[in-house]
This record gives C-alpha cells, sequence and structure tokens, in this order.
C-alpha cells in the first residue's frame, strides 16, 4: 500500500505496456536521463501510480519517460480506481511533494479541478479562490446557498492541499498572465539565478507582451537576478516607450553598485536570449506532438514549420 498525502492507495499491481500509459506532463530532461541510467542498472525499484480509469499516471512522470527511452516496453503499475475529482486531488497533493518544480503542476491541476465542479460556467478558478478570502463577493450572482457551498468547497481543498485560498488565487492570477511554459520555468528555491514564484510575478505583472517575458525569464537565469532587479528592470520595460528602448534595457547588465562592480552585457546577447526563448518553445512543442490527436489541419501547419526550418538552413 502506498500513500499521497494521507490518502491510501491500494489498487492492483500489474504490469502494463508502457505505451497504453498516457504522457501528459512535460518531465526534465537531466532529470529523466539519470533515471534511464538507473533503470538500466537496476530496473524498476518502485510502480508507477496510475488512475485506473483512463491510464493517467498519478506518481511516476519522469519514470515513464525514461523507461521509454530505456527501451523498456513494460511498467509495473499500481492501478487505483478513482473519481476524477479524487485523480486531480491526489496530483495536486503529489505535486506539493516535489517542491522544485510544483508550481506550475499545481495551477494548471487546480484549474482542471475546478473545472468539473457544478460553478465552472459561471467563474473562473481564480475567482472562485478568492471568495476564501472574508468579505470577497464573486462577480457573478449566487444565491447565499451557493455561496456558502463555494466556499466550503475553496476552504475544504486549500486545507487538504495545505495552500491558503488566497495564495491560490495570487498563483492562478499569475497565469491569467502568462503562458504555462514560463509558468514551468518557476523553482521553489532561493538559489541564484532560479525564476521563483515571486520573480515571476514581478514579470508578468508589468510585462504583458509573451516574447519580452520569455526573454526577462532567461535573463533572470543568465544574470542570476535578484527580485529587487527583477521588479526594477520589469519596470522601467513596461514604461518603455518604443521597442528599441526595450531591446536595449534586455541587452545591458542590472547594475549592481552593491556588489561596487557594472558590467555590460556582451554584445549580440540579445540574440542569445531570443534563441534560449525559441528553443524553449520548440521543446514544449515537441513535449506535446506525440500525445495530439491526428489532424490534418495540425499536419498542415507542421509541413509549413519544416519548410521554414530547411529554408533557414539552406542559407
Amino acid at each position: 500500500m502506498l500513500e499521497i498525502g494521507k490518502i491510501a492507495i491500494q489498487g492492483e499491481l500489474k504490469m502494463v505496456p508502457v505505451d497504453d500509459l498516457v504522457e501528459d506532463v512535460p518531465v526534465d530532461g537531466i532529470h529523466v536521463e539519470n533515471l534511464r541510467k538507473t533503470l538500466i542498472t537496476d530496473g524498476q525499484i518502485s510502480p508507477l501510480v496510475v488512475w485506473l480509469e483512463h491510464h493517467l499516471v498519478i506518481d511516476g512522470f519522469h519514470r515513464l519517460r525514461a523507461m521509454k527511452l530505456a527501451g523498456i516496453t513494460e511498467a509495473l503499475c499500481l492501478l487505483y480506481s478513482c473519481s476524477e475529482e479524487t485523480f486531480w486531488h491526489l496530483r495536486i497533493l503529489n505535486a506539493r511533494m516535489h517542491r522544485s518544480v510544483s508550481f506550475a503542476r499545481i495551477v494548471e491541476w487546480v484549474q482542471k479541478s475546478f473545472l468539473i465542479t457544478q460553478w465552472a460556467d459561471r467563474m473562473g478558478a481564480e475567482e472562485a479562490f478568492r471568495m476564501g478570502r472574508r468579505g470577497a463577493a464573486p462577480s457573478v450572482a449566487l444565491t447565499p446557498e451557493e455561496r456558502e457551498a463555494l466556499t466550503a468547497w475553496v476552504r475544504q481543498k486549500a486545507a487538504q492541499w495545505n495552500l491558503a485560498p488566497e495564495r491560490v488565487s495570487d498563483m492562478l492570477k499569475i497565469r491569467r498572465y502568462t503562458s504555462l511554459p514560463l509558468l514551468r520555468e518557476v523553482r521553489d528555491q532561493s538559489t541564484p539565478g532560479a525564476v521563483t514564484e515571486q520573480k515571476l510575478r514581478a514579470v508578468v505583472t508589468r510585462v504583458r507582451e509573451p516574447m519580452l517575458q520569455s526573454a526577462l525569464v532567461e535573463k533572470i537565469k543568465a544574470e542570476r537576478l535578484s527580485l529587487r532587479e527583477v521588479e526594477e528592470l520589469s519596470a522601467k520595460i513596461a514604461e518603455a516607450k518604443t521597442e528599441e528602448e526595450k531591446a536595449r534595457l534586455l541587452n545591458v547588465e542590472v547594475e549592481r553598485t552593491r556588489r561596487g562592480y557594472v558590467n555590460q552585457y556582451k554584445e549580440g546577447s540579445i540574440e542569445h536570449l531570443r534563441m534560449q526563448v525559441v528553443a524553449n518553445a520548440a521543446e514544449q512543442i515537441a513535449n506535446y506532438l506525440p500525445n495530439l490527436s491526428p489532424s490534418p489541419l495540425l499536419d498542415v501547419q507542421l509541413r509549413r514549420a519544416q519548410e521554414a526550418i530547411n529554408q533557414y538552413f539552406a542559407k
């Protein structure tokens, strides 16, 4: 028997073809490669936890990808039968235990968890969790009974996930202003260069252009910017009147007078940042393509993209 949070996971242990398991969560390539090497030398040590009804992984996303890369055709799985509500609840609890990559997963899965509630057709998850704050009122009309039921649901879920309702609401607000690929850059740590939740919030609440957001995130990592530096730079870019001025701000290293030196970001670095943005976008597309249903329209777009890439390399 396994436990996720305080929920006992009991089910059937069974060998399942890895191709029958659905991959729907982006993974870290370095971690996957380390697991691949371990699988080759030691084999599978612990079972994947899988939702029986739909073969979606609850725990073991990196191991599943590593197994496929290692050429392993079957995985030992603990098949767990549950409702869709419990499935999303377990995924969120599991994300809480993997703190370094939990932010994007929690945001995405809280939204999906809310989509199956009776209130989803009248408001979004962000607004619902704002109701957890005392005195906050939704912008849609609810009866007193509906309001009481929704508030109870929000507070129950927040307590189970060990997250204050206002914290969940704030996380969802950041999602409203940016894309999932950037959310997946967030790390729950304060090491130099880490894109923390606070730094990403400072970027996306001031700068709304997706390409600029991506470039700022790359600059945070490349120059190991502090929260204060991120806030100041984001504010300057938001106030800039021209694209040239925004590019100049991105191209100059932040002045760090408190450390006693000022460096200029090397010429051509804006091109490097753009390359990183494109590379990150390509990686996200590559992660999702294997799981997309066949589509003639998508095939046409992919062929056009391939032709553009071929033309670039032909120069």
